[in-house]
């Protein structure tokens, strides 16, 4: 039997049979080649999917970092601006406004510019939000790190003991033909003063060795009273949260005593100008320089001696006065006037507000000039207070928030 050849019951004993085919190469098993080729694809896809979504990873981590770099710059960039805003304080932010009245302004600093938005919380209080953005390097929803905060702030008030229109703390003359007023006028031409209040005495004495040698029919509403008051330093010193130290330190203008000046308001630029010739503007309508209604500088006649002010002059704000002070001539003053020494002459002051006079010691008396109409005024006294006082920040930080935005 040859081999290839089988046997079977049919054909015959020795019958023939074809030989069993051979397997060709590639049929009839498993292909190792192509088996190999596809994992290596498969592993090629695999490979590409894992560095593809490391890839993603990494611009995500990068973009984090980034948001968070640039999330810090802005929370930075906020903070400072809330922390410059005492020192770009603007005296007519202080001024009266009704609650939730806004203001509005950009402030730049190391770490960046910021929107602060203020808004009126009551007369001596506001909140203060800053807003800042930071670009991220990154398209779309992530472009801008934007950080907003906030905090309270209130007015460290200069509040001056004023009880009277006219307080003299010394021998005090006014003669007949003078006028000075209590209770609470609004000065002529004046809006947004609101309803008047109970107002204050007319003239307001020490007691004691005090001689007021006052003309009964210079004395209208109020009356005159005598207080120990007018004679405490106190009165003079304290003003509030502020004392006069500190109120003449940060001064709006400041000159030696004993010149003579003669102010008048004036504007530039349509802005009010306060300088050594302009101290703001008393009177209203015709006449007057409009750009300095809002206007009430603190004017501090620094040292000794006698200042004269020579009409015609025109004052609004605060007017701090180291020695005496002498009036010649018409002068309107719209505020409060803080003498530390006596107040005299001749002229014809028309006085809307406070005048306080701390005396000298001995005989030397303060004299209200022939003519001179002295009113008390709370709108007058306020808005001057007010425009003097400073902003403090209260506490820490109220809140912060965090978003993203894509810039405009």
């Amino acid at each position: 039997m040859r081999p290839g050849e089988v046997r079977t019951g049919e054909g015959g004993v020795g019958a023939r049979l074809a030989p069993a085919p051979r397997r060709a190469r590639g049929q009839g098993g498993p292909d190792r080649r192509g088996t190999a080729l596809l994992g290596a694809l498969v592993a090629l896809v695999v490979a590409g999917v894992l560095a593809m979504g490391a890839h993603a990873i990494a611009r995500g981590a990068l973009a984090d970092a980034r948001g968070s770099l640039a999330g810090a710059r802005a929370l930075a960039a906020a903070d400072g601006a809330l922390a410059r805003l005492r020192a770009v304080w603007e005296p007519g932010w202080s001024l009266p406004a009704p609650t939730g009245a806004r203001i509005d302004v950009a402030l730049d600093g190391p770490a960046g510019a910021a929107a602060v938005h203020l808004v009126r919380l009551d007369t001596n209080r506001y909140v203060a939000v800053a807003e800042a953005g930071v670009s991220t390097g990154s398209a779309g929803a992530g472009a801008l790190a934007v950080r907003r905060v906030a905090r309270l702030v209130r007015l460290g008030r200069v509040l001056p003991s004023a009880s009277a229109t006219l307080t003299s703390g010394g021998p005090l003359t006014v003669p007949g033909d003078a006028r000075v007023t209590g209770g609470d006028g609004v000065p002529a031409g004046w809006g947004g003063c609101g309803a008047a209040g109970g107002g204050v005495a007319a003239i307001a004495v020490g007691e004691g060795s005090d001689t007021a040698q006052v003309a009964p029919t210079a004395v209208d509403a109020g009356g005159m009273v005598v207080t120990a008051a007018a004679r405490a330093a106190a009165t003079y010193d304290v003003l509030g949260d502020e004392s006069w130290a500190s109120l003449a330190a940060r001064a709006t203008v400041t000159l030696d005593a004993g010149g003579v000046h003669s102010p008048l308001p004036r504007a530039a630029g349509g802005r009010c100008v306060s300088d050594a010739a302009s101290w703001g503007e008393p009177w209203r309508g015709g006449g007057a320089v409009a750009e300095c209604a809002d206007a009430f500088p603190v004017v501090h006649l620094r040292g000794g001696g006698v200042t004269v002010l020579r009409g015609p002059a025109r004052v609004q704000g605060t007017l701090l006065v180291d020695g005496d002070l002498a009036i010649e001539g018409a002068v309107a003053v719209a505020g409060v006037v803080l003498v530390q020494g006596v107040v005299g002459g001749a002229g014809a002051l028309a006085l809307d507000g406070a005048l306080l006079g701390r005396g000298a010691p001995g005989a030397r008396r303060s004299t209200v000039g022939s003519g001179s109409v002295l009113r008390g005024s709370g709108c007058a006294v306020t808005r001057a207070t007010l425009a003097a006082s400073r902003p403090i920040l209260v506490g820490r930080r109220s809140w912060s928030e965090v978003t993203h935005g894509v810039p405009p």
